[in-house]
């Protein structure tokens, strides 16, 4: 038998991927432990997750540019994603699953 498991979405927040490293806002409460985010990015990318983060090329690699890519993540609550484009500009969706 398998069980599947469904998580409900929360709030949703995007942060345009572009040139220049942009943050999120603040994602959940800082000292509220660990939170899972579902994160979907419209072109590849480099993320950077933290209290102050700065997305790099060094930064973790993300996305396509072909399709839609979608992961989640647990994070520490209060932190943010940061996310500078690749190649092409796009839209980088977070949004908070429980």
């Amino acid at each position: 038998m398998v069980m599947e498991t469904a998580l409900e979405p929360g709030a949703t927040q995007t942060v345009a991927i572009a040139s220049s490293a942009a943050p999120s806002a603040a994602i959940g409460s800082v000292g509220a432990g660990k939170v899972t985010i579902r994160v979907e990015s419209t072109t590849r990318c480099y993320l950077q997750f933290g209290s102050d983060p700065t997305a790099t090329s060094s930064s973790m690699p993300f996305g396509t540019n072909s399709t839609n890519t979608v992961e989640y993540f647990t994070i520490e609550g209060g932190d943010k994603v940061s996310a500078i484009r690749d190649d092409e500009d796009g839209t980088l969706s977070i949004t908070v699953v429980s």
